[in-house]
């Protein structure tokens, strides 16, 4: 599969689009209500340009770049990277539901385990992804 340099170009400006949108969102001087109604609607209409930038530059179904986006901790270029190559890089690491029950569990153990084998930083992005 050969490497699509414009469409890392777009997946990148969609990646600073949504950090500026998010930016403009939490300084916006507008009330916290309106600022909430527009702000979700923003990055709503973020989201929805990046799956269908995902969907087209990879010719997947939307079923596909879901998943991809879920797996990747919704990073664009790494959900990129799987569905053209159908598996994980050496730079990011495709999650599975039993670590994502394992992270979210009660379970120290687990967690620990997960940041020897991830590293800390991957398993905090993976947690905050995750909510």
């Amino acid at each position: 599969v050969a490497h699509d340099d414009a469409a890392d170009d777009a997946l990148d400006a969609a990646s600073v689009s949504v950090l500026a949108r998010k930016r403009k969102i939490a300084t916006d001087g507008a009330s916290a209500a309106g600022a909430a109604g527009k702000g979700k609607s923003n990055v709503t209409q973020v989201i929805q340009r990046v799956i269908k930038d995902l969907s087209s530059v990879a010719h997947a179904h939307k079923d596909d770049v879901y998943y991809a986006l879920h797996v990747t901790s919704g990073v664009p270029q790494d959900a990129l990277h799987l569905l053209q190559n159908g598996s994980a890089s050496p730079d990011f690491h495709v999650w599975s539901q039993e670590e994502d029950e394992l992270l979210l569990s009660s379970d120290e153990k687990s967690v620990l385990q997960l940041i020897a084998t991830h590293g800390r930083s991957l398993v905090l992005t993976r947690r905050a992804y995750l909510g």
